[in-house]
């Protein structure tokens, strides 16, 4: 028995205007996206500068700081004067809305189609497999796709050919030479074996 202190009851709703709530609610569905333009600042750390991930913190008066800038500051805030401390509270909304946005990588000129999380999108493109490769040779301002043909084009006569990764090879590196340059054929691969100095 339902007693008159216990929860409201629920309004009924008529038939027509449950179809058309059903058919409204097929329309909501179709669009679960928006596309929006905003200053990449905004979705940054203000103390250290680098995109928002996972965890945003705020202060009591809603500034905002990433989890390492809390602990290089000691955790108090860089925004408010009297150094309110930050850390304790988690901004969860922002997180969520970060964790929600899509966007491309920063290398989709170069063939990568990935469409990455915002919040993933730092991690992937440090591993990004269409990421340009940028020529070690000094003076030498190549940055695109293909060092191989570049390296062995440009640079043949200081890069030393091996026989495939699995074959043993010796080599030399002088003790004045930043580095070497070791290409493989077979592979279209090039290796910088970098000198450590002494």
């Amino acid at each position: 028995m339902a007693s008159s202190a216990g929860a409201a009851k629920k309004a009924r709703t008529p038939k027509s205007a449950t179809k058309l709530h059903a058919a409204a609610g097929q329309q909501e569905e179709e669009d679960t996206s928006m596309t929006f333009s905003m200053e990449l600042r905004a979705l940054e750390c203000p103390v250290c500068l680098i995109p928002f991930e996972s965890e945003v913190y705020m202060c009591k008066n809603g500034h905002g700081a990433c989890a390492g800038c809390c602990i290089r500051t000691n955790r108090k805030c860089s925004g408010c004067g009297d150094g309110e401390p930050i850390g304790d509270i988690r901004n969860r909304q922002l997180e969520t809305l970060l964790e929600a946005m899509i966007t491309t990588c920063k290398f989709a000129r170069y063939g990568c189609g990935e469409a990455v999380k915002y919040t993933d999108k730092r991690g992937h493109e440090e591993t990004c497999a269409h990421a340009p490769c940028e020529c070690t040779f000094d003076g030498c301002g190549f940055r695109d796709l293909d060092l191989y043909d570049h390296v062995r084009g440009k640079h043949e006569v200081s890069a030393v050919v091996i026989n495939g990764w699995d074959t043993a090879t010796t080599v030399t590196l002088r003790k004045g030479a930043p580095f070497l340059a070791l290409v493989d054929p077979d592979s279209g691969r090039v290796f910088v074996l970098r000198n450590g100095g002494d």
